[in-house]
């Protein structure tokens, strides 16, 4: 075995450690920050039943494709909407994440809102691989600090901005705010985009006989 000393090496066959590099095995977002547009499909088992702030709402698991110009084809799984709507949105008129999701993708439903006519919809959305658009967005949780940095922030949450490079961009990976674990964050789709004008709605009809109650 030849002396450490005597291998035909140059400073650029030791590279320096990347000390705050994050976790090998761990890859950055392939789907930037900003408003894309999606190919829908339902997950393997979609539907689910939650409770948020003492309330019953159905979810929905959903993944997403779109294309990128640096990696292509990119599909967005385990995304997720809910028909959770707080006090303060009702009293704005605001809809849920799931009724947002279905009016993204041109779907207009006459007659009872219910699980029903939400499922039939939405599958047969899924069938279709309908596109919509929506806002993509980064978030990293730091599990031991109970400390969310994200690139849309919510005050009320008390998520910590996302830091950006000097030209404006957001960086590629992120500090946690209070260990400074470093790390990347998920690409997550954050609000539903409506269509644009002139696009053709698809409307699905329900009868009073197949409303039946949500849960």
């Amino acid at each position: 075995m030849p002396n450490i000393n005597e291998l035909d090496l140059t400073p650029e066959s030791v590279p320096e450690i990347i000390w705050d590099a994050p976790e090998s095995g761990s890859f950055p977002p392939q789907v930037k920050p900003g408003t894309h547009e999606f190919a829908f499909a339902l997950g393997d088992d979609p539907w689910d039943m939650l409770e948020i702030q003492k309330q019953k709402c159905l979810q929905v698991v959903y993944s997403a494709t779109t294309d990128t110009q640096e990696h292509g084809e990119v599909t967005l799984n385990f995304q997720r909407a809910t028909t959770f709507q707080s006090a303060a949105m009702r009293q704005n008129g605001t809809n849920h994440m799931i009724g947002e999701l279905i009016r993204s993708l041109a779907i207009r439903i006459e007659g009872p809102v219910n699980k029903d006519s939400i499922s039939e919809v939405l599958t047969s959305a899924s069938a279709e691989r309908r596109h919509f658009r929506a806002d993509v967005g980064w978030r990293r949780y730091c599990k031991s600090c109970d400390t969310t940095v994200s690139t849309n922030p919510r005050k009320k949450k008390g998520d910590v901005p996302w830091p950006r490079t000097e030209d404006k961009q957001f960086e590629m990976a992120v500090s946690c705010p209070s260990c400074g674990d470093r790390g990347y964050g998920n690409a997550e789709i954050i609000r539903f985009k409506l269509p644009d004008a002139g696009t053709q709605v698809m409307v699905y009809s329900t009868t009073e006989a197949q409303g039946v109650s949500p849960f």
